[in-house]
């Protein structure tokens, strides 16, 4: 069980987690505010202005105290003057209340529009690898939780904040008429926020399982879409998840009931001893009659405020997930950088397995694989032999179910995805990405480079055979292009491109050169290796015309090496012909060679 003063310090967290993306919205914040406080203020009035018309009905008997000392407008003028001053609150009312949601609703969005953009770049740190986060549980963060907390966050402060104020100003007011009977509704007031404050904690417990669950879910989701295949787990998060938000919602309402009953019994015991005062003469009826019109007031307020605030708990929960994507993200970017590749890339030991989902089974082993830095090598195999998974596990982003992945003496499973993405690049076999400007896929800083620099884009598109495509987009490198308005080969062409212009001291290639022909292909890997001096670059094709371009291959069949070695003791195999991915490092002119 979650202890309150627990609960009290991880919401302190919390809040000083969002609180930066709260700051550059206080503006509206503090115009809200101050609606607000006109919003009270109207509504401490209308008891007043009402006793007001009704003053002429009233017979009291004594001097008048407290609300009932009004200066007399006349028997016939009195009524019609409180009524039009009471009309004018009325707008004014409706106005400051629009006012206030306008406000409180942009500050909310505008805080929750940042948080969610903050969120996704530290999302983009995470890895399946050292993260229980997956894809679906991510985008329930970044989707689910980030919508839950800006209407809660709204709520919080139309309902919670502004209702909390206003039943504390109704009972300042009516300790100020008298003082007995107003200690009674303070009284009251903190006992319900008390309760509603226990609510709160018990619905944040909930709350943090049930968004869990629904994590889960939205991850079953996703891995029954990749796989085509729903399989029972998915059933069971599914009806667990129903329970948990049947159980905040029992949690709620058992709140609500709660501050009914305690409200009632305050306006109950108020009355009895309102009445014995009026009777003894040390209350006057007017005033009386204010106390039962606050009492009317507030009885929404209250409801307002057990709903609401206990509702909080699971706005808290959701910012708590947040906040743990913020604090992880920021974890993986405080890291030491990736330093250069000095010695070798080495794999130990590594083992990757086939979701249940997929028959299980093993995708790949590699006992041990060691790619000197400053070595080309070929990686073999026919088609399903496991060419797409070496390259994954060499790029670090593939989770091992055991092994290791060793950058000179650094392990790639600590390193964050970024200080990944800034030393490795890693083109798929069917490479996607969301939309974006041309020159911002190419890797470019921006979509106006020097002469120098903007010549050898041109060179490198045309190179690439993606030279017509970017003319037949017509913006030239400010020109927007998605993965899905483009053919497969065009798509391997600009990341070809991007390949050719990155930095990376890894450039990891999956089939590039499917559908070309045997002297373009060999062109382009040419050009690539003449670009990229000092690289190690990785290519993954069906076939292997040009065994010589490399200096070290390895040929893998059924996830498992059966050949590594040089080029030439591969030739004298006979298997040039056979599938083949390849990591290669430049360490010559115009893609000449140098033997092992």
């Amino acid at each position: 069980m979650i202890k309150p003063g627990w609960a009290f310090h991880r919401w302190a967290e919390i809040c000083a987690a969002m609180l930066p993306f709260a700051r550059r919205h206080r503006g509206r914040l503090l115009l809200g505010g101050l609606m607000s406080l006109v919003v009270i203020g109207i509504r401490l009035t209308l008891p007043w202005l009402f006793m007001g018309m009704l003053k002429p009905l009233l017979t009291g008997r004594g001097e008048p105290s407290g609300f009932a000392r009004w200066p007399s407008a006349g028997a016939f003028g009195e009524p019609l003057f409180f009524g039009a001053i009471f009309l004018l609150l009325l707008v004014a009312l409706g106005f400051s209340d629009f006012s206030m949601r306008l406000k409180f609703a942009q500050f909310a969005i505008g805080t929750v529009r940042d948080l969610r953009a903050r969120a996704f770049q530290s999302a983009l740190q995470l890895d399946p690898r050292i993260s229980a986060s997956g894809p679906g549980d991510l985008v329930a963060r970044l989707i689910g939780d980030t919508a839950r907390v800006k209407e809660g966050l709204k709520g919080f402060l139309v309902h919670v904040a502004t209702n909390g104020a206003m039943l504390a100003g109704v009972s300042l007011v009516l300790l100020w008429v008298d003082p007995a009977l107003g200690a009674i509704f303070a009284a009251a007031f903190a006992l319900i926020a008390l309760v509603t404050v226990y609510g709160t904690t018990r619905v944040y417990r909930r709350a943090l399982k049930f968004r869990t669950r629904e994590g889960l879910l939205a991850e079953s989701i996703h891995q029954a879409w990749r796989t085509e295949t729903i399989d029972a787990a998915f059933d069971a998060v599914n009806r667990s998840s129903g329970r948990h938000e049947a159980t905040v919602t029992r949690l709620q309402g058992r709140t609500t009931w709660a501050a009914h009953a305690i409200f009632g019994a305050s306006i109950l015991l108020l009355v009895w001893l309102g009445m014995r005062s009026v009777l003894a003469g040390t209350l006057a009826s007017e005033d009386m009659l204010v106390f039962i019109l606050y009492a009317l007031m507030a009885r929404a307020p209250v409801v307002q405020l057990a709903r609401q605030g206990t509702r909080t708990g699971k706005i808290l929960a959701c910012a708590g997930r947040l906040e743990h994507v913020l604090g992880a993200g920021r974890e993986q970017e405080s890291k030491a950088p990736l330093p250069a590749l000095q010695r070798e890339l080495r794999i130990a030991d590594a083992k990757v397995y086939r979701p249940a989902s997929q028959g299980g089974g093993r995708r790949l082993f590699v006992g041990q694989l060691c790619l000197r830095a400053g070595s080309r090598v070929a990686v073999v195999g026919a088609s399903g032999s496991g060419k797409s998974t070496l390259l994954q596990v060499l790029s670090g982003a593939l989770p091992l179910k055991r092994g290791e992945v060793w950058w000179d003496d650094v392990a790639l499973v600590d390193v964050s995805k970024r200080q990944r993405q800034a030393r490795i690049a890693l083109l798929s076999q069917e490479p996607r990405w969301i939309k974006q400007p041309l020159w911002r896929l190419l890797g470019l800083a921006d979509a106006t480079p020097d002469a120098t620099l903007g010549s050898e884009v041109e060179a490198v598109l045309k190179c690439c055979g993606a030279r017509a495509l970017t003319r037949r987009l017509g913006q030239g490198l400010e020109s927007v292009v998605t993965s899905e308005r483009l053919a497969a080969g065009e798509r391997r062409a600009l990341l070809l491109a991007r390949a050719m212009l990155t930095r990376a001291a890894l450039i990891l290639l999956d089939d590039p050169f499917v559908g070309l022909g045997r002297n373009t292909a060999k062109q382009r890997l040419r050009k690539l290796l003449a670009r990229r001096k000092g690289a190690t670059v990785v290519v993954a094709t069906e076939r292997l015309p040009y065994p010589k371009l490399f200096d070290h291959i390895i040929e893998l069949e059924e996830g498992r090496i059966v050949f590594d070695g040089v080029p030439a003791a591969y030739i004298a195999r006979g298997t040039a012909g056979n599938a083949v991915s390849a990591v290669v490092h430049v360490n010559g002119e115009n893609g000449k060679v140098s033997e092992p």
